[in-house]
């Protein structure tokens, strides 16, 4: 049951020079008041299809017209995917349209008039291994009741929140030296997330929005999409002093940008098997590619899950400096504390945390199966995310977990393969990317400035898509930034007595945990802030307690399975040191 109900068209909102774009009023179904405006479906680049397959976003053309449209009221499709298969379902009833036509941005503005200098921006950007994922593509996943007011029954986040719809997989990350290199290399997807930035720096004024006041945010593949923006950033203003960054704070949710890209030479085996698997394998390279553009897009994704090197990641494009976007040298950049400094002098933040059972959903998705053996497969799954040196290194540190029969037992497999994609994805590279960033004395950023947390307690509407067992597995934050005010409402208005119980527990924890989390998207003063966050001092969250052990390094804001909220020193700090010490050394093998 959803606890919103969309109205007729809104107010028009001109972006110049293309016309204007009308959206919805989203209101309480309830009360009838209004929380939110939504604009879905709005395109920020040509189509990426035909002769822009496999090259860089390019803006709307010059005679480009909004107005063509009488609103804005529906979801774009998203980009084509595969679908991965596993014993729990974890998408919508009504799954969304699909098209290789999918750069479309949905946008969410608070009712009535924008404080002087506008509302703060959130980008959002979704995650799904590069490979799946949508821009809130559902009404089942509104974010009225997150930025409405508090009068309004709302979280009170009041800013301009944005959904950005990017290439995806083959789509978007296959990576080639054939390519021209003026169309790109690889790293579409990224490059879309970018133009799509610029569109909403660009034209944030016109949505009521403050263009100096933008958070870049994701989950998973999202974070490290919105880490990857920020080194981009960090890339340019290397090359030319003058270039300014849009990115003021950076939310990471369960990943980072810390493990290294493939190079494209080492992405060629990749193309050639879906030559192969196209039956084009006897073309030239760059002949093939001229084909690939010419497949209908559902063969191409249809093929992916043919290959054994089914997975489509990021590539060392040669970075800014070569045209490209990553660059081989981020990791010694982070290292080095050039990145850190680089982001005190810009004044920008990070917020990076987990979930406690991370590894609950990794070992669901491409788990290693015993043909030729469990051994060869969970090494070639884990080829597939990252370079083979990384791989090899990784299955080093890990050598003393693997199962000892080589050839059984599946789940003990899965389950392993779970623990070290959580570790290289989520709780030992981004306490390694928290040690890179903490640099005070070396003029970086500070404890302050790098914000640390921990999710522990699981929503109880959860229980509706994963099993209770599952616990707090890689995505259920989602649950607390983005959804939980819209399902919990709703999980109050049809659940059974406990159910409501639960739910109303929920929402209270929730919103103690996310206080100063909110105040942050806000452009709150991070001193302010993080003073909130760290000693729960102020505001609503005096109940917060600092434990004994706290120091003042490596503490953390735990949300605990009792609903309690902790700031306490990192519990996983002692038992992963010698994971990140491995993690360092797979990264720079």
């Amino acid at each position: 049951m959803n606890s919103t109900k969309a109205g007729p068209s809104t107010s028009r909102i001109a972006i110049e020079p293309h016309g204007f774009i009308s959206g919805q009023e989203i209101s309480d179904a309830a009360t009838g008041q209004p929380l939110c405006n939504r604009y879905l479906g709005v395109p920020y680049a040509q189509p990426p299809i035909g002769p822009r397959r496999w090259a860089l976003p390019q803006p709307l053309p010059a005679g480009f017209s909004y107005s063509s449209q009488s609103c804005y009221d529906s979801f774009a499709p998203q980009c084509l995917q595969p679908k991965y298969r596993h014993q729990y379902s974890i998408d919508p009833p009504e799954p969304p349209r699909e098209s290789e036509d999918c750069l479309y941005l949905n946008i969410w503005t608070p009712c009535g008039d924008p404080p002087e200098g506008g509302w703060p921006i959130w980008f959002q950007i979704h995650g799904g291994w590069l490979q799946t994922g949508d821009a809130n593509q559902s009404p089942l996943k509104d974010l009225a009741h997150l930025i409405a007011p508090r009068d309004r029954a709302g979280m009170g986040l009041q800013c301009v929140v944005v959904f950005p719809a990017y290439r995806l997989n083959v789509f978007g990350f296959l990576g080639s030296d054939a390519l021209d290199k003026e169309a790109g290399k690889g790293n579409f997807g990224f490059f879309d997330q970018r133009l799509a930035l610029e569109w909403v720096h660009s034209h944030a004024r016109s949505l009521g929005g403050n263009p100096s006041s933008i958070t870049v945010s994701g989950l998973s593949a999202g974070a490290q999409s919105a880490h990857a923006q920020v080194l981009y950033e960090f890339s340019r203003a290397q090359q030319d002093e003058s270039y300014r960054p849009l990115i003021r704070r950076c939310l990471l949710r369960s990943g980072t940008a810390m493990l290294p890209p493939k190079s494209l030479e080492e992405t060629r085996p990749q193309l050639e098997e879906l030559a192969r698997c196209l039956d084009i394998e006897k073309q030239t390279a760059s002949d093939r590619l001229q084909t690939m553009r010419a497949v209908p897009a559902e063969k191409l994704v249809a093929a992916i899950d043919k290959l054994k090197m089914h997975t489509f990641r990021s590539v060392d494009d040669g970075g800014p400096a070569e045209g490209g976007f990553v660059s081989s040298s981020w990791a010694e950049d982070m290292r080095s504390g050039a990145f850190s400094r680089w982001c005190k002098k810009q004044g920008i933040a990070f917020m990076i945390g987990e979930c406690a059972n991370e590894d609950q959903l990794y070992r669901l998705i491409n788990p290693p199966n015993p043909t030729p053996s469990f051994g060869e497969s969970l090494q070639l799954e884990l080829h597939n995310y990252y370079p083979l040196r990384t791989t090899e290194a990784l299955l080093r540190a890990y050598a003393d977990a693997l199962p000892a029969n080589t050839n059984k037992d599946s789940d003990a497999w899965a389950t392993t393969f779970g623990r070290i994609t959580s570790d290289a994805q989520v709780f030992a590279a981004e306490r390694l990317l928290i040690r890179y960033l903490i640099r005070p004395d070396e003029g970086g950023l500070t404890q302050d400035d790098v914000l640390h947390y921990r999710l522990e307690r699981r929503a109880g509407f959860l229980d509706e898509v994963m099993p209770r067992e599952t616990g707090v597995y890689h995505g259920a934050c989602e649950a607390v930034f983005l959804y939980m005010e819209e399902a919990i409402l709703a999980q109050e208005q049809v659940g059974e007595a406990a159910a409501k119980t639960t739910a109303r527990k929920d929402l209270s924890s929730f919103e103690e945990f996310c206080a100063p989390f909110l105040e942050w998207v806000r452009g709150r003063d991070q001193a302010s802030v993080a003073k909130q966050w760290l000693t729960g001092s102020t505001g609503d969250t005096e109940s917060v307690r600092t434990t004994a052990a706290g120091g003042a390094s490596g503490r953390m804001r735990i949300l605990r399975a009792d609903g309690r909220v902790e700031v306490a020193r990192d519990p996983l700090e002692e038992s992963k040191d010698s994971l990140i010490s491995a993690l360092e050394k797979a990264i720079f093998a």
